[in-house]
């Protein structure tokens, strides 16, 4: 009678265990067509009702904090990724996604912590070398960059906003010509990024080259970028 009880009581629990599992496999499908359709209150909810479920499933910590990113609510954002890490420490995805939280919250040196984590357990990525660039750039460790974003256009030759991102370092420490070189090969990858125009305008209006600036001035103006009617104005209408 006991041992009938007990294997009775063994197939329940599976069966719950299966119930749970399915539930949680509902509710992430569920969280996820939430958050594509921009409805992220509902992803939360979703997400946070799977966490009751399954507490230590670091996927599902990840996407509640991308939801809650998405809704601004960046300290439960940040506690969200911080769990997901602290479950799976190797974690790349949360890394990177808590990189650019603490980008967007200006904690730059937090943010190429992370980013250099990413690196670590993805030696080959460009968007982990790019995005650390940027953070370097915004640090002023300009030769960091650099390098960063010269590593992300290698690993990828029609990255554009590596390129870019290059051609804006060497802008800023006075190196005119690969400035010119690396927002070339932005434009040519990219030819509607109105501010790769613009930076290379600059340059040519730097080295007097007025003509072809001009000319970058427009292409700029005519993709939106205000700010380049004011130099067409004042130097290429005359």
């Amino acid at each position: 009678m006991n041992r009938n009880f007990l294997i009775i009581l063994c197939h329940c629990m599976l069966l719950s265990g299966g119930l749970i599992s399915q539930n949680v496999s509902d509710l992430l499908k569920s969280g996820q067509q939430k958050f594509d359709a921009g409805n992220y209150t509902e992803s939360v909810l979703d997400y946070t009702t799977a966490i009751e479920l399954e507490k230590n499933n670091e996927v599902i910590y990840y996407k509640r904090a991308n939801a809650r990113f998405k809704q601004q609510k960046f300290t439960e954002s940040m506690r969200d990724y911080n769990k997901a890490i602290e479950i799976r420490p190797n974690y790349a995805d949360a890394f990177f996604n808590r990189g650019i939280l603490k980008h967007s919250l200006k904690d730059f040196e937090g943010a190429e912590n992370d980013f250099t984590k990413v690196i670590k357990f993805r030696k080959k990525d460009k968007e982990g070398y790019y995005n650390r660039g940027v953070m370097f750039f915004n640090q002023k460790k300009y030769t960091e960059a650099k390098k960063d974003f010269k590593k992300a256009f290698t690993l990828d030759i029609y990255y554009a906003a590596a390129y870019y991102g290059a051609g804006v370092t060497h802008h800023y420490t006075g190196n005119f010509s690969k400035a010119l070189s690396n927002y070339t090969m932005s434009i040519h990858l990219d030819p509607n990024n109105c501010s790769a125009y613009f930076s290379r305008a600059m340059v040519y209006f730097k080295r007097k080259k007025y003509d072809p600036a001009c000319s970058d001035f427009e292409s700029a103006e005519a993709l939106g970028c205000d700010r380049a009617c004011d130099y067409i104005e004042k130097y290429c209408r005359q």
